[in-house]
């Protein structure tokens, strides 16, 4: 976020020296001001580069920065707070020409989620204020809304049964919520392998999932690693699997989207710009019809 922070910067960056043509925008980039004005400007500007160098956004969705309990809060002003915060970010993702807008489902305290009475009532309540985004989202015009299972218990989403359960009860919506799945989560403490394995995933839900963040993986899912040599060496994640594991499960539109991380060090901060383009290279084929 800090590398390449105002659009005359990341998006000539993104579409002429790594040949992509449409990007996820993540809400860190406008996080401290989305309640104010000045983030509206910002994506106003945003979308007018951004078509001056015939780059789509597609889709926006929360980052690191807003991975906090938001609808999951036990506190209900905290929770209708966050439902204003999403309406904001709703009206950023309209400007910016997205089609759908999303988040983590959620995210649990430890004593919450560990008393199974209050963590279903919990889980109630954040259900019913994604279905009041819901209605926000539609009149905003965005076509759907997505959830990202995660990794863990209070996070929501960590098993292959909790998604379906979780999906389940995401009907009546104004607008669709469907999934974003990520090929580097799911609960390493399951018996279930089936909970760890990315493939299984994309081919269960693939068909109520259009996006998918994609980060080489490893059998500890260790990290947001680039697609490089070495790292795929030892990595899991393959992209002919990738769309075979799609096309089982019904997929026909999906965004690949490329979720990476550098730590802001050497040697990862000298070598950010040639992994990401080798992670590029690496699964263009496939996103080109040549693979």
């Amino acid at each position: 976020m800090n590398r390449l922070t105002p659009p005359e910067q990341w998006v000539p960056f993104v579409k002429h020296e790594l040949g992509i043509d449409s990007v996820q925008f993540t809400a860190d980039m406008i996080m401290p001001y989305m309640m104010d004005p000045l983030a509206r400007r910002i994506a106003e500007r945003t979308r007018a580069i951004a078509d001056d160098h015939a780059l789509s956004i597609d889709s926006t969705f929360t980052g690191a920065f807003t991975r906090l309990n938001h609808f999951s809060h036990p506190d209900r002003e905290v929770r209708e707070y966050w439902l204003r915060w999403f309406h904001a970010f709703a009206d950023v993702s309209a400007i910016l020409g997205a089609r759908s807008m999303g988040s983590h489902f959620g995210i649990q305290t430890m004593e919450d989620s560990g008393d199974l009475e209050s963590r279903e009532k919990l889980l109630s309540k954040t259900v019913g204020c994604w279905r009041k985004l819901a209605g926000y989202v539609k009149d905003a015009g965005l076509a759907y809304l997505t959830w990202e299972p995660m990794s863990i218990r209070r996070e929501y989403g960590e098993t292959v049964r909790e998604v379906e359960k979780i999906q389940g009860m995401l009907t009546d919506f104004p607008v669709p919520m469907l999934l974003l799945l990520d090929v580097d989560h799911g609960d390493v403490d399951s018996p279930n392998p089936d909970d760890t394995n990315p493939y299984v995933y994309l081919e269960r839900f693939g068909k109520i999932a259009p996006l998918v963040h994609l980060k080489q993986s490893c059998e500890d899912k260790g990290g947001h690693w680039p697609f490089t040599p070495e790292n795929n060496a030892g990595g899991r994640i393959q992209p002919a699997k990738v769309l075979r594991a799609l096309e089982k499960g019904g997929a026909t539109d999906v965004g690949l989207i490329l979720e990476l991380s550098f730590r802001e060090r050497s040697p990862s901060e000298k070598r950010m710009v040639d992994d990401l383009k080798r992670s590029v290279e690496f699964w263009k084929p496939i996103c080109t019809g040549n693979g």
